[in-house]
Formats: structure tokens, C-alpha cells, sequence
């Protein structure tokens, strides 16, 4: 019940040998089989990677940074013949979108024409706005699913916005703009050129939340990262082309081009450092090794296979030295420390307010610092200015201690906040606390009142199970074990 077929289109034309990609459909007869949670296999050939791990080593490394595939490597056989080793990635279909999102229920299209135009020509999916007529947005955007009612409406007042505003908020209401600025930077900083960026606007999809009504773009077919040889793109691709507006557009918004930024900083901070990218690529090449040298199929001899792993190191290194040298990455940033969140009651109850302070090392760095909230687990957050005049929880005016109040929230609600400081420079550069911020912030709870009983309890959490503890079927799933204290 399991339905096969050969996929890709370089990846297919390019390679006369055997090794084709795959695309395996778990589900191609029965709606409800899987294996292990999934539902479509993808197993790709490597065409323009010689050290067969640009693609699992880049998902894995920039996981944290917001959607991206899970991926590994596959030993593949066909009736029982060697077909040797396969990077297996992950697809973007529901399942996808409900790892990232609070739900499925909005509308996802794949950046390319579904019918007979020139799928290459720029302009077309680039969210480049076509006019009125949504038959224009057809025929270039293939629509994979929606379960809103008119898709295309939302489409194209979003592409009308982004085209036609150059206000940080007002385009924040339709486009996740944190989203997009580290889709672009994890675009750029690992020059992707099968891409929004790169390849005509294209090969990637777009995703309309319904829980937020907001457009996410989203990274897809990443096996042409680390492309060129000196690692030196331009940080700012397409800054100048009116055809590309997620470029054109926000590049020249100075609050989004900082917020880029400092995302490109964070991300080359964390994973452009010897002590992080070596180890992982020396793990990967000694995990499969073996089975690439006995592979009779591969699109590359294996000393060219040993070759690119030193390749993809030396690329790291060049990477990081190119975006450091930029002068508008090589700034001084603030240096924040010690966030205190309190309130009168812990947790803090219904309606009472939140008191939020941070500390400053050197109070004469910053212009401004800024406190973000928004209530729930999604959306657009909040700002307001925080003080450092000793009236908002701050202690002492002027001893570079800022402070501002949540405002108190219904029972339950889950509470999200970060800090953005604002240096005291030209540029207005910017750092946020914590680094990851708007994916990775603090949150707290408001007090759910009502008694909680002591009856049930968590007695054991067993996460990221890949290998440690099997289950009663043989299977490493996730597992929290439960433990009665009652007589009941």
C-alpha cells in the first residue's frame, strides 16, 4: 500500500546514473498508515553535494532558529540491492506545518507556476505584486491546501501591503516580519540558491496562519546551501531589485533591516564557531562513511566524498569571516544582563500587572530599550519604552536599571516577552534579550486559580526519545509516566 515515485527536477535531469531521488508515500492506499508519525519519505541523491551532509547537517544546525526539516541519513535497498546512502528530509505537508504552528487550518502554497508560464522568470512568485485580478496570483503560486474560504483574497492583500507600505507595524498586522527576517538570514548567511532569494523568486512556500492572519515564508529544498566557493554573498541579495519586495521593501525599513541584523549576528555567533560546526561535521562523516565508500551508485568518487568534508568546514570559516568583517555586523551592541520579572502574587494573579526590569552595563550605550509582550502561545506582540527613572520598578533614576509593566492578563493566559535594547549609534543598531527572540522568549503563566491537586503527579518525562528507552511495542517514542498518590 505504499506508492513510490522518482522526484526532483535538477536533481532528476542533472544525474544520468541510477541514483535518482525518491519520494515515498506511506499513505498512497491507506489514508491512516505511517511510519513512525510520517507519511511521505524524501530521499535525495546529494546531486550537488559532494560530502552527502549540506542538508542534514543545515537542518539539524538551524533548528533553533524557526521552521525547518527534520533530517537524516537512509540506508537504502531496492528488491534487495544496495542503492547505498540517501539523505532523508523531511516534507512540507501538514504534519510540518503542525510541528511549527498552532494549527493547520490556514493556507499553504508552493512558490511556483502550476501551469505553462516561465516558472524562472523573476517577479512572478516573489510575492511581487500582480494587480487585483486573482486569476494573475493562480497562475504562478500552486495552491497545496487551505481550509479558509477565499485563499487568494488573503494572498494578494497581503502582497498588496508588503508592495505598497513601507511601515514596520502596518506590515507586521499581514507578514510575520520576524519570521521572514530570519528566513532571509538563514537564506543568506547559508546562500541558499535554490531559493526565494537566488532562484527567481521561487522554490519556496508561503504559509497564511489562520490563528493570526498573518503570512509566513517558508524554507524549502535546501540541497544547493554553501554554494559558493568563498562563502561571500552579499548580506543585503537583491536589496536593490523591485521585483523581490521581501528584499526591495524591508531592507530599506531601518527597524527590520536591525532586527536582520542582529538575527544574522546571533545565528553566526552560534554556529559559525570552530568549537560547534567542526565536531558536528566530523560526527556525520564518521557516521557514514562506511556505507558511502561501499556505495556503487553515488554521483561522486569517494575521495571527493573525504574532500568535502574539509570543504565544508574551510566554507564555515570563510562564511564567518566575510559577515564579521561587514560594517554594519561589526558594531558594538549593549550588554544586557540580569532580567527580573516579579509581580505581588507568584504566579501572578487575574488582572494584576507585571513588573519587567533589565540591567544595562554601560547605560551611555543605549538610546532606548524596549519591553515586547503578547498574551497566548502566537501573534504580534506589544511594545512599549521602558524607564530608567525609578517609577517603573527600575530602583534608582539613572543607575542603568530599565523597568515597564505588563498589563494583568485573564486567568491562565500564557504571557511572552523579550527586550529589544537600541544602541546609541547611527545606525540604531539592535540586540534582543534573549537572542532568540521573537521564537525563543520568556513566558509565564497567569495564576489558572482553583485548587490544584496533589493527587496526580509527573513522576518521570522521557523527550527526544530516539534510542534510549524502548516502549512495550519496540518503538522510541516520547513518554511521561504518571504516578497516583491517592488511595483512588
Amino acid at each position: 500500500n505504499v506508492g513510490l515515485r522518482l522526484k526532483g527536477n535538477s536533481s532528476f535531469y542533472d544525474v544520468k546514473g541510477l541514483k535518482k531521488s525518491f519520494n515515498i508515500s506511506m499513505d498512497f492506499k491507506d489514508s491512516t498508515q505511517e511510519l513512525k508519525g510520517y507519511k511521505t519519505l524524501n530521499l535525495h541523491n546529494s546531486v550537488y553535494d559532494d560530502s552527502f551532509m549540506k542538508e542534514v547537517f543545515f537542518e539539524n544546525l538551524t533548528r533553533k532558529y524557526g521552521p525547518s526539516f527534520r533530517a537524516a541519513f537512509t540506508h537504502l535497498y531496492i528488491n534487495g540491492a544496495d542503492w547505498g546512502l540517501y539523505p532523508s528530509v523531511q516534507a512540507l505537508d501538514g504534519k510540518f506545518i503542525n510541528d511549527w504552528f498552532l494549527s493547520n487550518d490556514g493556507s499553504r502554497w508552493r512558490a511556483e507556476s502550476p501551469g505553462t508560464i516561465d516558472r524562472w522568470q523573476p517577479g512572478l512568485t516573489s510575492l511581487f505584486y500582480l494587480g487585483e485580478d486573482s486569476i494573475a496570483y493562480q497562475q504562478n503560486y500552486s495552491l497545496k491546501r487551505s481550509k479558509l474560504q477565499d485563499p487568494w483574497s488573503d494572498l494578494k492583500r497581503v502582497i498588496r501591503v508588503l508592495n505598497h507600505s513601507s511601515n514596520f507595524d502596518s506590515l507586521n498586522k499581514v507578514l510575520d516580519l520576524d519570521r521572514t527576517a530570519w528566513f532571509l538570514a538563514k537564506e543568506i548567511v547559508f546562500e541558499d540558491r535554490n531559493g526565494y532569494v537566488q532562484d527567481g523568486g521561487m522554490d519556496y512556500y508561503i504559509y497564511y496562519d489562520a490563528e493570526t492572519s498573518r503570512l509566513i515564508p517558508l524554507q524549502y529544498d535546501n540541497n544547493s546551501i554553501m554554494d559558493s566557493p568563498n562563502g561571500d554573498w552579499e548580506l543585503f541579495r537583491r536589496e536593490k531589485d523591485t521585483l523581490f519586495p521581501l528584499c526591495n521593501k524591508l531592507f530599506n525599513i531601518p527597524t527590520f533591516r536591525q532586527r536582520y541584523l542582529a538575527h544574522v549576528r546571533t545565528m553566526v555567533n552560534d554556529l559559525f564557531r570552530d568549537s560547534i560546526f567542526t565536531p558536528e561535521i566530523d560526527r556525520y562523516f564518521n557516521l557514514i562513511d562506511t556505507v558511502v565508500k561501499k556505495d556503487g551508485k553515488k554521483l561522486m568518487t569517494y575521495p571527493k566524498f573525504v574532500a568535502g568534508k574539509e570543504q565544508l568546514k574551510s566554507w564555515m570559516k570563510s562564511r564567518r569571516n566575510f559577515i564579521l568583517s561587514h560594517p554594519e555586523i561589526n558594531r558594538t551592541i549593549p550588554v544586557l544582563s540580569e532580567v527580573y520579572c516579579s509581580a505581588d502574587t507568584q504566579p501572578p494573579g487575574a488582572a494584576e500587572k507585571v513588573a519587567v526590569r533589565i540591567s544595562v552595563v554601560d547605560k551611555k550605550s543605549v538610546s532606548n530599550i524596549l519591553l515586547h509582550y503578547s498574551p497566548g502561545y502566537d501573534g504580534a506582540f506589544t511594545r512599549v519604552v521602558m524607564e530608567d527613572n525609578g517609577k517603573n520598578n527600575d530602583e534608582l533614576p539613572n543607575d542603568g536599571i530599565y523597568g515597564a509593566f505588563i498589563p494583568g492578563n485573564t486567568a491562565g493566559t500564557y504571557i511572552r516577552y523579550y527586550i529589544e535594547a537600541i544602541a546609541n549609534d547611527s545606525a540604531g543598531t539592535v540586540v534582543f534579550e534573549p537572542r532568540g527572540a521573537e521564537h525563543d522568549v520568556y513566558i509565564y503563566r497567569v495564576n489558572p486559580g482553583g485548587m490544584v491537586s496533589k493527587d496526580i503527579v509527573i513522576n518521570e518525562v522521557m523527550s527526544a526519545n530516539t534510542q534510549a528507552v524502548a516502549d512495550q511495542d519496540g518503538e522510541f517514542d516520547d513518554w511521561i509516566e504518571l504516578d497516583n498518590n491517592s488511595n483512588k
